[in-house]
């Protein structure tokens, strides 16, 4: 069975889809069945085992207009798996070629390869039916938007390794009214970026490398010429002299010593007084060298002379190992939104898809008098006899030719599907019904789950639905507070409206974290 949405329900949709906050749309399922030898398009259960093997076909036509593969968040298939005989894994494959839910048998069954977009789900559990599913097929539905020629909806089989046998709910079953869809998260605008933040504190100083070798020793300078000799200061007090001991025999020079670890600083002792700087005498000639003598005894220590020039410096040590990592700073707060950038170049045009299986050749039906109008239903040509009696005017209603006036609803009045109509448009024919009562209270995932419960159309109300919900409470007579939109305003949270704040003309709406629990109540377009 195909279907399609009307007008006022995509202009709704697309309304409600901002493109400032991220946001979810749900793909409803137009085809679903499973290959078997007999066409099983029209049964109420799809199954999938060793043998059979199930088809689904999605309508994108609700995602807003422009939206690119790169726009789509996550795509998750959610499906309702009734019986589980057998436990195991699923695997869902994109399908290649065209096929028919009325006409599709294994004998003219499309093609459905394992690939990169395929995607397996966890493991569901025997004897764990009577519940929802989901499979993510971002990857799938990514390709779709990107190449639309692609989408033939995707096989559900049992996974290789693990295969499992179920049954799920088809679109047809509508005592249960759990078909499958898809919901697709839509990303937001990048974030603003945030300023940085607060330098972190300086991480403790590692341990110090080991000391370098020693440098060569420069060259000895020549030895400056003698000045004449100054003034003799005073001399302080000499202490007493000690016994000199006996000279030993001097030793051989043994090699440098690793220097050792610098002790401290002593404190400075007092100076001294300063003695009276002497006249500077004549430069005389120097003398020739005289013979070695024999060495003397060690005289008392003299003073210490003039620090000799500073030597080449010796190589570097090797690095010391690395302290440890001081501690991360606290995150900064979100910076100003960066300038978008240009838009990229358009990728190379995709290999074109395998070549479909025929449709069946279909009949065109046949007028029996003069006035006889054949239309197009959306599925097929379709007959419309001419009027029993002469000036008659031809109608409209919903995209079908009639020659009975159209049905027209008012606010208050009940609704195609038996809800309460809240919003009609010019003509009357088309609008939003809402269901009798509210739904228990839940999170956001689980009231969209028990709003499509009640059966094909019937959806959580978009935040636009919402506040048309708002101005006609009155008529639909709505008894709780916080009510549940579709519409999600990030990753985390989602919008929702008070109903019973009537102190403005759309009342008061927020967004708040999804895993509260709001009041629900479904509503359907017709």
């Amino acid at each position: 069975m195909n279907f399609a949405l009307n007008p006022l329900r995509l202009a709704i949709l697309l309304a409600s889809l901002s493109p400032l906050a991220a946001q979810a749309v749900i793909a409803p399922i137009i085809a679903d069945t499973n290959i078997a030898a007999a066409n099983a398009g029209t049964l109420v259960t799809i199954n999938i085992n060793a043998t059979n093997t199930g088809l689904m076909n999605f309508d994108l036509s609700t995602l807003p207009d422009g939206i690119k593969p790169e726009d789509i968040a996550k795509a998750t298939l959610v499906f309702y798996v009734k019986t589980v005989p057998t436990g195991g894994k699923l695997q869902a494959s994109p399908i290649t070629a065209s096929w028919t839910e009325t006409v599709v048998t294994s004998a003219n069954a499309p093609v459905f390869p394992f690939s990169s977009l395929s995607a397996t789900s966890a493991t569901i559990s025997a004897n764990s039916g009577n519940r929802y599913y989901g499979l993510d097929v971002t990857a799938m539905v990514a390709d779709w938007v990107g190449f639309p020629a692609n989408n033939h909806g995707l096989a559900l089989e049992p996974d290789s390794i693990s295969p499992v046998s179920l049954t799920l709910d088809s679109k047809e079953s509508l005592q249960t009214s759990h078909p499958a869809y898809i919901e697709i998260v839509l990303k937001g605008p990048s974030g603003a970026v945030g300023e940085t933040g607060a330098q972190g504190p300086m991480g403790l100083t590692g341990p110090a490398g080991s000391a370098g070798a020693q440098g060569i020793p420069g060259a000895v300078g020549l030895t400056g010429l003698t000045g004449a000799q100054g003034i003799q200061g005073i001399m302080g007090l000499q202490g007493p002299i000690g016994l000199p001991g006996s000279i030993g025999l001097t030793g051989l020079t043994g090699h440098q010593g690793i220097p050792g670890i610098q002790g401290e600083v002593g404190p400075i002792g007092l100076q001294g007084p300063i003695g009276l700087t002497g006249d500077k005498g004549d430069k005389g000639d120097i003398g020739l060298p005289g013979e070695q003598g024999l060495p003397g005894k060690d005289g008392a220590d003299g003073q210490d002379g003039a620090q000799g020039p500073q030597g080449p410096a010796g190589a570097d040590g090797q690095d010391g190992a690395p302290g440890a990592q001081g501690l991360t700073g606290p995150q900064g707060p979100a910076g100003a939104a960066g300038v978008k950038g240009d838009t990229g170049a358009v990728g190379p045009q995709g290999l074109q898809g395998l070549q479909g299986v025929p449709g069946t050749v279909g009949s065109f039906p046949v007028g029996t008098a003069s006035g006889d109008i054949q239309y197009w239903n959306g599925a097929q040509w379709t007959m419309l006899p001419k009027p029993s009696i002469n000036g008659k005017t031809l109608h409209f209603c919903s995209g079908i030719p009639s020659w009975s006036a159209c049905t027209t609803y008012t606010i208050g009045s009940t609704g195609p599907s038996g809800g309460k109509v809240y919003y009609v448009d010019a003509t009357g024919e088309h609008g939003l019904e809402a269901f009798l009562t509210d739904d228990t209270g839940a999170t956001w995932s689980n009231a969209i789950i028990a709003a499509n419960a009640h059966g094909t159309g019937w959806h959580l109300p978009t935040k636009t639905e919402l506040e048309l919900l708002f101005e006609q409470k009155a008529a639909v007579s709505v008894t709780g507070t916080n009510y549940w939109s579709s519409t999600a305003a990030s990753a985390a949270n989602a919008w929702a409206q008070n109903i019973n704040n009537g102190t403005s003309a759309s009342g008061t709406q927020g967004n708040f974290v999804k895993t509260s629990s709001f009041a629900v109540r479904a509503v359907k377009v017709f």
